[in-house]
């Protein structure tokens, strides 16, 4: 196996433009980092273009692997100085890999909520914490979401932090970003999802849900209310101790346990 060459001054520039919000949604790329994140995007099948290593990573057996594992799905493999990488890396601490794929994301029309069975579709409502946003992504791909809706007032999907927060779950679940929220409901709705929306006043369980869309709004302002005047349900979360609300990742995954055991 010959060992990679060196990432040109003119690719490392063009390579360094992702790391603008423009740029990498012009281009459809963006740039992902670290030994995990990289294996996770390859073992799901993303579209990874390259993939570029510091020396040092490498000539180490995770390295190699990984490297191994890119080259059979057709990535170009790169190596970096270590000058260069935290100047590609949104992190302190780079663990010496970079890549660059093509952007996660799909449309409503793409979701696998057509045929009889049960389907789970999140959607997110100004949540413009990118952490918040990556972990809800996460969660709901753990909790086997077919579909995640981004809509307006959300953290970029592109964006460094929202990528690294699904550690990988990004490339498992489908992601629309930009939807249009209350058109989503009304198509939803003729497709017979039941729509739910996280707000005060409601039921908090989900016994006999089958198709169901469950909405998640930002701390501060919560589900809009056209949202919630569309909603078949509200959905809350009873308190029994101190503090004046959840942080909505967090709702969102008590939620999800909770719906994934009403279907039980």
């Amino acid at each position: 196996m010959s060992e990679p060459g060196p990432l040109s001054a003119v690719k490392f520039k063009s390579v360094r433009l992702l790391l603008n919000k423009k740029y990498r949604l012009k281009e459809g790329r963006c740039l992902i980092e670290g030994r995990r994140f990289v294996s996770e995007a390859l073992r799901a099948g993303a579209t990874v273009e390259m993939v570029m290593v510091t020396v040092d990573f490498a000539a180490q057996n995770e390295g190699k692997d990984l490297i191994g594992v890119a080259r059979l799905a057709g990535a170009e493999i790169r190596t970096i100085n270590p000058s260069q990488l935290p100047v590609l890396s949104d992190t302190v601490t780079a663990q010496g890999v970079v890549a660059v794929v093509r952007l996660p994301g799909a449309a409503l029309e793409d979701l696998p909520v057509r045929g009889p069975g049960p389907s789970l579709v999140i959607a997110l409502d100004g949540v413009s914490d990118p952490g918040n946003v990556g972990t809800i992504i996460r969660t709901g791909a753990w909790f086997g979401a077919d579909g995640i809706l981004l809509g307006a007032g959300c953290a970029e999907l592109s964006s460094p932090k929202v990528l690294r927060s699904t550690m990988g779950a990004v490339f498992h679940v489908p992601v629309v970003a930009g939807a249009d929220l209350p058109d989503a409901v009304r198509r939803l709705k003729r497709d017979g999802f039941r729509i739910i929306a996280a707000a005060a006043g409601g039921v908090d369980t989900f016994a006999g849900a089958t198709k169901s869309l469950m909405i998640f709004g930002s701390e501060a302002h919560g589900v809009s209310a056209e949202l919630v005047s569309m909603a078949d349900a509200r959905y809350w979360i009873p308190k029994y101790g101190a503090g004046e609300s959840l942080n909505v990742s967090v709702a969102a995954g008590v939620a999800l346990s909770r719906f994934r055991a009403g279907q039980g």
